[in-house]
């Protein structure tokens, strides 16, 4: 464990720092507009699935190791863009740097967690801890952020998140993932025409309908809450602080869960969950309601189980494309979901926007009991 636990302590560091507080303002100060800025952002949805299979494709060549180690190089240099950025293209670069570096990040970071579990039986419980640790500064980062950006300025920003890289880089240099001798040699010589079918696919299938959500829940209900029902931005930025610290121990607990009672049931429960979290405020818009609703729809993680799952459908010499491609159909989801949703409570209204979004869970969840119904059946990835 304490192997499994070092890599994403030392992928963590990069997430002390949110660069979305203050890339926006940064970019306006520069002459920039709101379309440059979506473009900028559109323009990184699409190059980190790119990367992903670089990451995956390349971690059976060179190694995980060595692609953490380049996804860290590029976040440097992204950071060195932005502190000697005087115009636009320099920021664009800065931008499109950090997208490859989210994107090779990704399928290697998972794929090391996977080759690093010695016992199966706890993959789950494991996925939860390392994402949780991976994942843990993030809670704090928009503050810590926002404070250096108000005390000292935003190059200052740039400037921690240069000297917080190259740490996690050296770090990053005396990793023993285990895997690179055993898998990175042979890797040229894999076919995976063989993966993309039967029950991978299913967990493709079901990855994507899930994001389609995920991606468009959270701005849509920020907006309805301070919008529609005139809530404060206080109480919709505490609860949203209280639904991220739960995020950590969920992690966890939903791994050990999914452990005990199979990663395909907990996946469900997920699905089932989140539909009456949204069944709720389509009915209430009190503010205990809304937020009992809101912490339910965070309770039960999907991730623990779902990488599991892919852990034990995936034969291990195929792990790196694996994480690699369903991080693809995540991509895909978060690209298609804002603009679907977005239309359907443009122009029917929220309710009818969670209404919609319960009809995508359920066919997420006819697809999970589908999967579950092969693997109960002991079906192959046929």
């Amino acid at each position: 464990m304490s192997r499994i636990g070092y890599l994403p302590l030392v992928l963590s560091l990069s997430g002390l720092l949110s660069l979305d507080v203050v890339l926006p303002v940064f970019i306006m100060d520069l002459g920039g507009s709101i379309v440059i800025m979506g473009i900028l952002y559109s323009a990184q949805s699409i190059l980190r699935p790119l990367a992903r299979i670089v990451s995956g494709m390349g971690s059976d060549i060179l190694g995980g190791k060595k692609i953490i180690a380049l996804s860290i190089g590029f976040r440097i240099m992204a950071y060195a863009a932005f502190l000697n950025a005087h115009g636009l293209w320099l920021v664009a670069l800065g931008m499109m740097l950090i997208a490859i570096a989210e994107g090779l990040e990704g399928p290697a970071f998972l794929s090391s967690t996977a080759y690093a579990i010695e016992d199966m039986r706890y993959a789950a419980t494991t996925f939860g801890i390392a994402l949780s640790i991976r994942m843990g500064p993030t809670i704090m980062a928009p503050l810590l952020t926002g404070y250096i950006a108000d005390c000292m300025g935003v190059l200052y920003v740039f400037l921690a998140g240069l000297l917080l890289s190259a740490i996690s880089l050296m770090l990053s240099l005396s990793l023993d993932v285990g895997f690179e001798d055993k898998c990175a040699s042979r890797g040229i010589q894999r076919n995976y025409h063989d993966l993309i079918r039967g029950n991978f696919l299913l967990l493709l299938s079901f990855t994507f309908l899930l994001f389609l959500i995920a991606s468009s829940f959270r701005p849509i209900f920020s907006y309805w809450m301070v919008r529609v029902l005139n809530y404060s931005y206080t109480s919709l930025g505490l609860l949203m602080s209280i639904g991220a610290m739960l995020t950590l121990p969920s992690r966890i607990y939903t791994g050990m869960l999914s452990d005990k009672i199979r990663h395909v049931n907990v996946l469900l429960g997920v699905g089932i969950l989140r539909s009456l979290a949204l069944l709720v405020l389509i009915l209430r818009s009190d503010l205990p309601c809304i937020s009992i609703a809101y912490l339910a729809y965070r309770a039960l993680m999907a991730a623990p189980p779902r990488n599991a799952l892919i852990s034990e459908l995936v034969d291990k010499k195929q792990y790196n494309i694996a994480f690699s491609i369903v991080g693809i159909a995540m991509d895909a989801g978060r690209m298609l979901g804002p603009a679907i949703m977005g239309y359907v409570v443009s122009n029917y209204g929220f309710k009818t926007g969670y209404a919609v979004m319960i009809l995508i869970f359920m066919m997420y969840m006819l697809v999970v009991f589908i999967l579950r119904g092969r693997i109960y059946s002991g079906k192959e990835n046929t």
